[in-house]
């Protein structure tokens, strides 16, 4: 069998020619010393941006655009963030922020006071960034002012790992936060007091990194939805809700939790100071908070998580075609913490219908591990039986 070599055109060896004669260019290094107050529109595009001794202060109603960049920031008590927004816009697009805490003590159990990025008032666009820190325990992402209301931030597609503290959203309306995979993220990962704010397709490994914190805090908010979101080995609550309303938990899964998979407390005073982890968490500024009223929970998948769904008192909450799957070493043992009269005990109109059950593992029969095969119906009350 003969083969024939087909010539390639002179295009191809002239381009060829050119592509090998040409230098290599690489991103031109920008260095930026001391904090930088921006006051007009400033764009930084394919660069290295050495931020290690140096910071952004936006005023004035100025724009920042970083696209396609790699930019090396330190975070310490004498450069304690990276971007301040009083007003302005900030777009952050496909960029790689490699993170370093300098002189900060790690502190698992309090808020940070260090921020990559705070907001006071204006606009945010952040798609498709890796975020990392060298540090757990240290500095968070993201932070708005409780103070000042913020409206449409757009925070999708980024990667963001080993913060202490992801998003964090007081006072802030009308957010699409999507996508977005948190890992080893300390604290909250996602803390909304804001209302019709939208979290669809994020994903969180190891929420709290093994010390405190969940996944989602929703406090005094009003039409939150949580969609098509994954939760995987909390080291507290997955989602925990306070003082809100007309919020919907839709096709999340949370699993391998060390606590409840979702948790709805009563919004008291008293309940808050008494907690630290709230005490820390929550604004020192007074917040007036709603009833829980008009919490749709449908579709999820809650498994193995230390326990399922509990909440104390809470108007019209609808609980409607979930997967629960969980482990317990006896039917008594089981019963009592499926039961709804001990988890929901001050429910006012509850819808409980076309939920299920399936043990993960049983240990009543040694050795047979028959009843873990089958889902059971999931009662209003009473508890799961397998039998």
């Amino acid at each position: 069998m003969l083969f024939f070599y087909k010539p390639r055109s002179i295009k191809f060896f002239v381009a060829a020619y050119v592509l090998l004669s040409t230098p290599l260019v690489y991103a031109e290094t920008i260095k930026v010393n001391g904090n930088q107050i921006i006051t007009k529109s400033m764009t930084y595009k394919n660069v290295k941006l050495d931020m290690t001794h140096g910071s952004f202060t936006i005023k004035n109603n100025a724009v920042i655009d970083i696209e396609n960049s790699t930019v090396d920031v330190t975070i310490s008590p004498s450069n304690p963030f990276y971007i301040y927004l009083t007003s302005g816009s900030v777009t952050l697009k496909n960029n790689v922020f490699n993170v370093v805490s300098s002189g900060i003590i790690q502190n698992p159990n309090i808020q940070s006071p260090y921020k990559l990025i705070q907001v006071d008032k204006g606009d945010v666009t952040i798609t498709d960034n890796t975020f990392t820190i060298d540090t757990p325990y240290t500095v968070a992402l993201f932070t708005t002012n409780i103070k000042y209301l913020t409206n449409g931030f757009q925070i999708q597609g980024n990667k963001i790992k080993n913060f202490h503290g992801g998003i964090y959203l007081a006072n802030s309306n009308n957010a699409e936060i999507d996508n977005n995979v948190f890992t080893n993220v300390s604290f909250s990962n996602i803390f909304n007091n804001g209302n019709i704010n939208n979290y669809h397709g994020n994903a969180f490994i190891f929420p709290g990194n093994l010390k405190l914190g969940n996944a989602f805090d929703i406090v005094n908010s009003d039409t939150v939805n949580l969609v098509d979101n994954i939760i995987s080995s909390g080291s507290n609550y997955g989602i925990f809700i306070l003082g809100s309303k007309n919020i919907l938990l839709d096709n999340n899964k949370i699993t391998d939790g060390l606590s409840y998979g979702i948790f709805i407390q009563t919004p008291t005073f008293s309940s808050i100071k008494n907690d630290k982890y709230l005490s820390n968490l929550l604004p020192k500024q007074k917040l007036n908070f709603y009833a829980n009223d008009t919490i749709t929970i449908t579709n999820n998948i809650i498994a193995q998580n230390r326990y399922g769904l509990a909440g104390g008192v809470i108007s019209n909450l609808t609980v409607e075609k979930n997967t629960f799957i969980q482990r317990f070493a006896d039917s008594k043992t089981r019963q009592f913490w499926t039961n709804n009269h001990i988890l929901l005990p001050s429910v006012t109109n509850l819808i409980w219908q076309n939920n299920l059950y399936k043990e993960a593992f049983t240990q009543e029969v040694p050795g047979n591990n028959n009843l873990s095969l089958q889902f059971v119906y999931f009662p209003p009350n009473g508890g799961v039986s397998l039998s």
